[in-house]
């Protein structure tokens, strides 16, 4: 749709502002940040987190799965095997975090796979969520720890009201400047 958007020759925000009127058009400033949006994660339960585009440990989590897809689809072409087999074991495995595959947790019962099962493993069942939180604060905080000591990390001290800083401005790219 956006190429045949494109055959009018319009410039970039004519193109846009087209395109918006027919599909949905993501803009971070905008739609993610509105007060209808804030009461949809609120209603849903989830915490809407953005992060810098300076800071790529930021997006490391979806760096990751995407990597993370692209390897099966590497690994199902060079085989010759289906790919979506591939996705559907990847989808589930039980996740190390929870405990629980991620199918498991968003239809409440297991999916039958090329695996061969006992009978009542497939059977509807509703993931316990007091006991996957618990498994999943335990790893988090297993990682921080082995982060911590990998990076050398350390708690900063504490600033007072009064205190001078050097401050590196990321956007004109200066740096040395001191607030007071």
């Amino acid at each position: 749709m956006s190429a045949s958007a494109h055959k009018g020759h319009q410039d970039i925000a004519k193109t846009k502002a087209c395109l918006r009127e027919t599909m949905w058009w993501p803009d971070m400033s905008n739609e993610f940040a509105s007060a209808e949006f804030q009461k949809l994660a609120t209603a849903y339960g989830f915490h809407h987190r953005t992060s810098s585009r300076l800071h790529s440990q930021g997006n490391g989590l979806v760096e990751c799965s995407v990597q993370t897809i692209k390897s099966l689809m590497t690994k199902a072409k060079s085989s010759g095997g289906d790919f979506y087999l591939a996705l559907l074991a990847y989808r589930t495995a039980p996740h190390e975090a929870t405990g629980v595959s991620p199918t498991h947790l968003l239809m409440g019962r297991r999916l039958h796979t090329t695996l061969p099962s006992l009978p009542g493993v497939l059977a509807p069942e509703v993931a316990r969520r007091d006991t996957m939180q618990e498994t999943d604060e335990r790893s988090k905080q297993q990682q921080r720890k082995y982060y911590d000591q990998r990076t050398g990390a350390q708690p900063l001290p504490q600033l007072d009201i009064h205190d001078r800083m050097l401050v590196w401005d990321t956007i004109c790219k200066h740096g040395g400047f001191q607030l007071q």
